[in-house]
């Protein structure tokens, strides 16, 4: 299954850590398409994390609704390729 996860700067609560926010959409309220299939509304969910900037260490504040903790590690690793390279970026993505 493919995963799209946006990663987006939420704030700096203090020098050392930084907050962020995940997002990904899940499958949302059930709809009949005009043909009679069963179709889903995509449903935006969203989750919080924490990068330590002085060891890179990403601490799961908030797992988002349907999230088992998959795709806060997956936001954690595009947060962390960026802490090595001393980034604290506005927006990133983890896609696979």
């Amino acid at each position: 299954m493919s995963r799209s996860i946006e990663v987006l700067k939420a704030e700096q609560d203090d020098e050392n850590f930084v907050n962020y926010t995940y997002r990904f959409t899940i499958p949302g309220e059930e709809y009949k398409s005009a043909s009679g299939k069963t179709r889903y509304k995509l449903k935006i969910v969203s989750g919080s994390l924490k990068i330590d900037k002085r060891d890179g260490d990403v601490h799961t504040l908030e797992l988002a609704e349907g999230d088992n903790g998959s795709y806060a590690r997956c936001a954690s690793w595009a947060l962390m390729r960026h802490w090595k390279l001393g980034e604290y970026p506005e927006k990133t993505y983890w896609e696979s």
